[in-house]
């Protein structure tokens, strides 16, 4: 089956406050083989007036709604049929209703990602079973300001590693299971270095993808076991965030390799993270030789 889940996995990172929680992963269960390639743009919005201090869900009038736009470049190549490299630039808009001497704008942080296929075996006559591996690199390419209850990103390089199943059914139905960890490097805070928590990250995805139409629900939750809660004097890229999300995507062809991509994500609960609705919309050019 043709790969048109990867432009839209790794499209934009959802930003709540100074941290940046990236959307579903870079990586999915898919593979694009040797010479293919995607190329995305996309943009979203994204807002919320209620978010989690701890675990508290509160509001803040002098901040009003909280809204983030994001204009994304996405990149998946494959390197050989067994491994691709995926690459992924967003530039943000951040704005406070109540409070525009806080909107910020910048580019934000270059991704870079290698995936491998570790396995694939079938699973009686039709099902087929793939188990996936990768490796990814964080590094903000600005110095926007972290520091700051509404924030392009926390500033800090960052290392993802992950492990993937998939399993095919056939008829295009697909169900996956992701795990990564994401480990955090420090920012500098006003002269101090300060620890950006590190989290581990799963993500469960069903869905249905064939040449006409793809389709899919998905299920994340991140956690960041480290960290402190948003309060006074308390440096914004230290909080630990944690959350539960639930979201969509569905990506239709337009003519020869041009497609279109809508996605939806919702926060459910969380911790230090804003209780977010986002819509996602791109373009899409996929390669096949």
């Amino acid at each position: 089956m043709k790969n048109i889940l990867a432009p839209l996995v790794g499209l934009s990172c959802l930003l709540f406050f100074s941290t940046t929680t990236r959307a579903q992963g870079l990586i999915d269960g898919f593979q694009k083989g040797g010479g293919n390639f995607d190329l995305a743009l996309s943009y979203s919005y994204e807002q919320y007036s209620d978010f989690y201090v701890g675990d508290q869900k509160v509001s803040e009038p002098m901040l009003g709604d909280i809204t983030t736009q994001s204009i994304n470049l996405f990149a998946a190549v494959g390197i050989t049929d067994r491994i691709d490299a995926v690459l992924n630039l967003p530039y943000i808009f951040v704005n406070a209703s109540n409070n525009p001497d806080l909107d910020q704008s910048s580019i934000q942080d270059l991704s870079l990602c290698l995936k491998g296929r570790l396995l694939q075996t079938a699973l009686g006559d039709q099902a087929r079973l793939r188990l996936l591996a990768s490796a990814g690199l964080m590094v903000p390419l600005n110095d926007y300001v972290a520091n700051a209850p509404v924030a392009v990103g926390h500033r800090a390089t960052a290392l993802d590693g992950r492990l993937l199943a998939q399993v095919d059914f056939g008829m295009g139905l697909f169900a996956a299971l992701q795990g990564g960890y994401i480990w955090r490097g420090k920012v500098e805070v006003d002269g101090s270095d300060v620890e950006v928590p590190d989290a581990v990250d799963l993500i469960l995805r069903t869905g249905i993808g064939t040449s006409k139409l793809y389709g899919d629900l998905w299920l994340q939750w991140q956690n960041a076991g480290d960290g402190t809660d948003i309060g006074p004097g308390v440096p914004f890229p230290s909080n630990a965030v944690s959350f539960l999300r639930i979201g969509g995507n569905v990506v239709v062809p337009v003519v020869g390799g041009l497609k279109t991509a809508l996605g939806l994500g919702y926060t459910l609960t969380g911790e230090n993270v804003g209780k977010a609705l986002r819509v996602s919309g791109s373009i899409i050019y996929q390669f096949d030789r």
